[in-house]
């Protein structure tokens, strides 16, 4: 069992948003395997470099809504908004 955290927190408006993660927070992704036949033998050892810290942020530009057709309550096609 791996134990990840991630924790986000948005600004301006929900504009900019960051996010801390941890992958393999206490060190447990570790696995052995053995295989072998006829003429072989594999043994195959996995343990990660742990923990993991990541740091990601990302900023919405646009933030594009269509406009909704009145005549149908909102539902149905939206009508693209060509103004500018």
């Amino acid at each position: 069992m791996v134990a990840n955290f991630a924790l986000r927190k948005d600004f301006f408006d929900r504009k900019l948003s960051a996010t801390v993660s941890v992958r393999d927070l206490f060190q447990t992704a570790k696995r052995a395997m053995t295989s072998s036949g006829i003429g072989f033998y594999s043994f195959d050892k996995f343990h990660r470099e742990a923990p993991v810290f990541m740091l990601n942020l990302s900023y919405k530009i646009n933030n594009y809504k269509q406009k909704r057709n009145a005549e149908d309550g909102g539902g149905g096609e939206p009508e693209m908004d060509d103004s500018f």
